[in-house]
């Protein structure tokens, strides 16, 4: 019998937990070992009291300050186990100390915060117990692992659609993209990981200010580059790390610009503020571009909620992207990922792309168990997911959706299949929030408290309930609601329905992908 070292519920598909069990299997010299001695060291849950993302940074890095140093740096990770970086939390934090990665700006929910605590763990970290030749033997070894962050497929996109019509306060876009020959598959909750590129115009004029020739012949990474190649495909411009703006501040010949630099260094950046924005205000900077693009940081893939199914749709994934415009300071500002997905790539280009796994954010094995979902705008993607593979499987648990955005008329994101699923009886209840088509704006944590008492009879049944969207009010204002249905129509105490949410969480019950 095989020993299962890795969880079912870790975020690799079947054939790479069948590899890595095999590899620490035979690491850890168990071959001989026999099921009730694995089941003894199985991996047991450890007591990571740090793992919340509702905890500020300097609460989590005291929790952990007499722990182990891996833990000491996980615990200033985001918590969200969001899979952005391409790995979990705790594996992140493992990979960095180990020295198997080498980034220390991957947590996109930890921010500045989180990258500017890793460097300065990581200039004090003590000796591990670790080979290079065991780093070298893991890292070669998924290397036979197929598509992921570090080898993207190259996919070509079959149609990129408007979801809104005109007179909409928002741009969406319906993305489809072809998995034909990749041998990629996915489940509902997965994630889809997309390399994008920067504005053209934006590096053009990078390049105007560094005064030099966009075919400058640069090296990095062993590789020779064009600048403008390296400015567009793989260099991080719209937000300058520390290392750069630090850089800056040397190459500035006026003093009071060169201290203002290096404040900025210490201090951060404003959101939006990007590498052109700090040519415009610091004029006396004269760099070497050779050695800027060094210390620019790596242009990171985004990740999106799939939006389809593979029973529904084969070869395909799907994804519903919100299209980031904004003026900042008399300059058009854009979103990297979102106008590249939207407006900058079209049909039967190719774009690089991989799959993230979810380690949780899945359907109940249970296909009889009710569910609830909360996704608007955007939120509502992984649903349209949920709902198809629950249709095609012939899952007969109910399912309930809660949607929202400004208006139904513009805004009532996959309007006909929504309202075809509701026919079909595989969506028993559709609870829409359209705020601005009345005076007063409703949303969906309102419409929640007003089918309180339904919601708490789905739960006492055994529903999972599912939160995607907005990480900053949305998701917090629905916990907020939620927390108050558990109180009235559970009778308990603050304190109690706090628990009884924990534990709903912990089962696996309540889940969120929040971002």
């Amino acid at each position: 019998m095989t020993i299962q070292i890795i969880p079912e519920n870790a975020p690799f598909s079947a054939d790479q937990r069948a590899w890595l069990n095999g590899f620490f299997v035979g690491y850890m010299g168990l071959e001989n070992t026999t099921t009730d001695t694995a089941t003894a060291i199985d991996l047991e849950e450890e007591d990571y009291p740090w793992h919340d993302d509702t905890l500020p940074l300097e609460e989590r890095i005291e929790l952990a300050k007499e722990r182990p140093f891996k833990q000491q740096v996980m615990a200033v990770m985001g918590q969200q186990d969001c899979g952005q970086c391409g790995y979990l939390c705790k594996t992140y934090a493992e990979a960095i100390v180990t020295g198997a990665e080498s980034e220390l700006t991957l947590c996109t929910p930890g921010g500045r915060p989180t990258s500017k605590q890793l460097k300065s763990l990581m200039a004090n970290a003590p000796t591990e117990e670790v080979t290079e030749s065991q780093i070298n033997s893991v890292s070669d070894n998924s290397k036979h692992f197929q598509y992921d962050r570090k080898n993207p497929f190259l996919a070509r996109v079959k149609h990129v659609t408007p979801l809104i019509s005109n007179g909409s306060s928002k741009d969406i876009r319906h993305i489809e993209i072809s998995l034909a020959d990749s041998g990629i598959t996915y489940q509902p909750g997965d994630a889809l990981g997309i390399y994008p590129k920067n504005p053209p115009e934006l590096a053009r004029e990078i390049i105007t200010h560094l005064e030099v020739d966009g075919d400058l012949t640069v090296v990095l990474d062993n590789y020779e580059h064009t600048l403008f190649d390296l400015l567009v495909n793989y260099l991080d411009i719209t937000k300058p790390s520390d290392d750069a703006i630090l850089y800056l501040s040397e190459c500035a010949s006026n003093e009071n610009e060169k201290l203002a630099l290096k404040t900025l260094a210490e201090e951060g950046i404003d959101e939006g503020c990007d590498l052109l924005e700090l040519f415009e205000d610091y004029t006396s900077i004269k760099t070497d571009p050779s050695k800027l693009v060094h210390r620019l940081d790596k242009l990171q893939p985004r990740l999106y909620s799939i939006s389809s199914t593979l029973r529904a749709h084969p070869d395909e994934v799907h994804a519903t992207v919100g299209v980031v415009e904004y003026t900042r300071r008399d300059r058009h500002r854009v979103g990297v990922a979102s106008t590249f997905l939207s407006h900058r790539i079209q049909s039967d280009e190719y774009v690089r792309i991989y799959i993230q796994p979810t380690h949780e954010f899945l359907l109940p094995e249970d296909c009889d168990a009710p569910v609830i979902m909360v996704g608007p705008g955007t939120g509502v993607a992984p649903f349209r997911a949920f709902l198809h593979e629950r249709s095609l499987r012939g899952d007969l648990g109910k399912n309930w959706l809660f949607f929202g955005n400004p208006n139904e008329e513009s805004d009532f994101l996959y309007k006909e299949e929504l309202m075809k699923f509701v026919d079909t009886g595989c969506l028993t209840q559709l609870s829409t929030a359209f705020s601005r088509d009345q005076d007063n704006k409703i949303y969906v944590q309102h419409r929640m408290l007003e089918c309180a008492k339904d919601i708490w009879s789905w739960i006492s049944d055994g529903a999972y309930f599912y939160v995607c969207g907005d990480a900053q009010r949305m998701a917090k204002d629905v916990d907020d609601a939620l927390q108050k249905i558990v109180q009235e129509h559970g009778n308990m105490d603050e304190h109690d329905a706090n628990e009884f949410l924990k534990s709903m969480a912990k089962s696996k019950r309540y889940l969120r992908d929040v971002y």
